[in-house]
């Protein structure tokens, strides 16, 4: 009889357990769900030529992949020593394309960090992304990234200058890099999307942050990514505290010259109009 009863009560303990989780489960994928229907609305809609163009890939059996779990890259990458073991914290996700010929033009991979920035892009030439030598902004600087910008406010005294990385290391509050927060995230497919809340990057600062970075990464195959980006000033206009958002930087992107050193830059009309090389330091450039 009491193993009957033992029995019993664990059959219900079990059926109990598998019901709580099922209904977390559930729970999540609601979630997620919502997730994915909040930055859809928010975002227009992929391009044709994007879509149109995956679809060839696709057919011509073009693989298109993400993932959510970290396995260290720095062996193709060649992060700093002394900052490499920060990228476990700055990960979010990744994305890759493969080719069934392994065509190394057509294959590529690319890392995802909290603020939906891309702070790794390997492909044949190698890993794009400088190596993260900075003592004060690895990982929240020589990335790719949306820069916002107030001129009349920004000093420096107190700085207004919002990165979408992340803060620099500028003040003894923080002893390691400080990424910013996700707010959503949604991969489906061959793409991904990221909503982050972008944080004062030059601290100490009188100023907070009013925002919002939204960031999709599509793989249209052939070797092409599209990058669609979005920046809400949260601020609410009404109260006469809104700031308003005079200088974006769409997008900033540091360059490891070791592997990409020269770059076309287009006309308006799409033509292209000069070649850059070598490629010239932020502090010379006559591009900016």
């Amino acid at each position: 009889m009491k193993k009957i009863i033992s029995s019993t009560i664990k059959k219900g303990c079990m059926i109990q357990l598998f019901t709580l989780l099922s209904f977390r489960s559930a729970i999540a994928n609601e979630e997620y769900k919502l997730q994915d229907a909040i930055l859809q609305d928010i975002m227009p809609p992929s391009s044709t030529r994007c879509i149109d163009s995956f679809e060839t890939d696709s057919i011509n059996g073009g693989s298109a992949a993400f993932s959510f779990n970290f396995q260290s890259t720095n062996k193709e990458s060649g992060w700093d020593t002394t900052n490499a073991d920060h990228e476990q914290k700055l990960f979010l996700l990744e994305m890759n394309h493969t080719t069934p010929d392994n065509n190394e033009n057509r294959t590529w991979s690319l890392r995802i960090g909290k603020g939906g920035n891309i702070y790794s892009f390997v492909g044949p030439f190698g890993e794009a992304i400088p190596p993260q030598t900075s003592d004060s902004k690895p990982w929240v600087d020589e990335v790719w990234q949306n820069i916002v910008v107030n001129t009349d406010l920004n000093d420096a005294s107190s700085p207004y200058y919002i990165h979408q990385a992340g803060v620099y290391e500028t003040d003894d509050v923080l002893a390691e890099p400080f990424f910013s927060p996700t707010v959503s995230v949604h991969c489906e497919t061959n793409s991904c999307t990221v909503a982050s809340w972008g944080q004062q990057a030059r601290i100490p600062t009188t100023f907070s942050s009013s925002v919002l970075f939204v960031s999709r990464y599509t793989d249209c195959g052939n070797g092409v990514v599209e990058h669609t980006s979005i920046v809400h000033n949260m601020d609410d206009p009404d109260d006469g505290s809104s700031v308003p958002l005079n200088y974006l930087n769409m997008p900033w992107a540091g360059i490891r010259t070791s592997n990409l050193n020269d770059i076309l830059l287009s006309g308006a009309d799409g033509s292209s109009s000069a070649v850059s090389k070598p490629i010239q330091p932020y502090s010379s450039s006559t591009f900016y």
